[in-house]
């Protein structure tokens, strides 16, 4: 499967450029200045191109009818992901090659969004939300791992609550490129839409554990 539309290749190059500055920055120690200018610059690329007009308007269309079909068809649609799960992620797979997704990641997604409930997949709603959703938790990742730096707690938990922190941005990330990476294949963009909820509650929960210092 290849990406056709020039403009979604060069967002999902974008976000993945998004995703190496941040699981930089969580590794960064004497550098950690440079490594936030880096996802800083890294972040205000790709929400100037999600302002696009072209990209804007392709993102709303698949999020609008995705988010109504989940909502009218949710039982129908799981059953089916249920039953073809295997084929759905690696067609998946396929489709987000650009973001060098991990494919038993992916499939834990998918689990996930067999469960989804419908009050759940009303998370995003348009490409604007999307948006806000990138935005805070880019905002949210860069100050907890400033103030995690400060803190008086073992090498141990600071590893483990700065892996949490990079997941919940990194899950995030994966939401918008699986969203963005689907306007181009119809069939499997409800699907992308389910993976891209499931990623985005996932990222919720791991800032909790970033914060708190559980486990994910």
């Amino acid at each position: 499967m290849a990406i056709i539309n020039p403009n979604i290749r060069k967002l999902l190059e974008n976000l993945r450029k998004l995703k190496t500055a941040h699981q930089r920055l969580s590794q960064s120690s004497g550098n950690r200045r440079i490594a936030e200018q880096k996802a800083e610059r890294a972040f205000q690329v790709v929400m100037e191109q999600l302002k696009d007009p072209q990209l804007v308007e392709l993102l709303d269309e698949i999020i609008t009818g995705n988010a109504q079909k989940l909502q009218s068809q949710m039982d129908d649609i799981q059953k089916k992901l249920s039953k073809n799960h295997s084929e759905i992620v690696g067609k998946e797979a396929r489709a987000m090659q650009e973001m060098k997704m991990n494919r038993d990641e992916l499939a834990k997604r998918l689990h996930e969004a067999e469960l989804l409930k419908k009050e759940q997949a009303e998370l995003i709603k348009e490409n604007q939300s999307l948006r806000e959703l990138l935005e805070k938790n880019h905002r949210k990742a860069v100050v907890m791992y400033d103030a995690l730096r400060s803190e008086k707690i073992d090498r141990t938990s600071k590893k483990q609550r700065k892996r949490n922190i990079e997941k919940g941005i990194v899950s995030t990330i994966f939401g918008v490129g699986a969203i963005a990476a689907n306007t181009q294949f119809p069939s499997l963009a409800v699907f992308s839409y389910m993976f891209a909820l499931t990623a985005l509650h996932k990222a919720s929960r791991d800032f909790v554990s970033g914060d708190e210092g559980n486990p994910d």
